[in-house]
């Protein structure tokens, strides 16, 4: 059924640079839209040069981004959403779709990174988010390699930082006392050359193994 003479509200902000606002006038209802920009509040980041940054996420006409993907800006943008992790997840799949439409490596590491930080947080509140969280550790840790050889290309003099996916993993497996898996999966991350106490862990783990025979 058509309904002549309705139209849609004009998306101005990052939304309409980014090109997102179909996705974002369907994925949420108008009272969702409004707890979400009441919560978008960036300080000194998002869009260069608006002052204050309010109303940058749906209402002023942007030019210029600090954000270099939609990827990036989507999970920048729920990492505001911390109150409410299902809008939080579901900005995130709409930023897991843009990265691998746009084989954005990067934007994907930050997606899977905020992930697993709400799936993780609800673990005792959602069932099955424990699950979605160990799925979202194997995905950023399966494109690590992808994303040192780009950090160490744009940072050539600088370490790689903690990754989430390894650190997350290797505490849930501890946790789970499959000790094997975790000496194997810090291995691997100390291999890369990811910062983190790998080896404690390891000499940890392994003394833990023994313990357990």
């Amino acid at each position: 059924m058509f309904f002549f003479g309705l139209r849609k509200p004009k998306i101005h902000g990052l939304i309409g640079y980014y090109k997102l606002q179909d996705w974002y006038l369907s994925a949420f209802t108008d009272e969702e839209r409004k707890y979400v920009e009441s919560k978008y509040r960036p300080f000194g980041g998002g869009a260069e040069g608006v002052g204050e940054l309010e109303g940058t996420l749906t209402e002023r006409k942007i030019t210029s981004v600090s954000s270099p993907s939609s990827s990036m800006f989507l999970s920048g943008l729920s990492s505001f959403l911390k109150d409410n992790s299902s809008l939080a997840l579901r900005v995130l799949e709409k930023a897991e779709k843009e990265a691998i439409r746009k084989n954005d490596v990067n934007g994907l590491h930050f997606t899977y990174r905020w992930m697993i930080e709400f799936y993780y947080h609800d673990r005792d509140k959602i069932s099955g988010a424990l699950d979605k969280a160990i799925d979202a550790c194997k995905c950023q840790i399966a494109i690590a390699p992808k994303v040192a050889k780009e950090w160490k290309k744009e940072f050539p003099n600088r370490p790689l930082p903690q990754h989430t996916g390894f650190n997350q993993l290797a505490i849930i497996l501890e946790k789970q006392k499959d000790y094997k898996e975790a000496i194997k999966l810090s291995k691997d991350a100390y291999k890369q050359g990811w910062s983190g106490d790998w080896l404690k862990r390891i000499e940890r783990c392994e003394e833990k193994l023994k313990s357990n025979k």
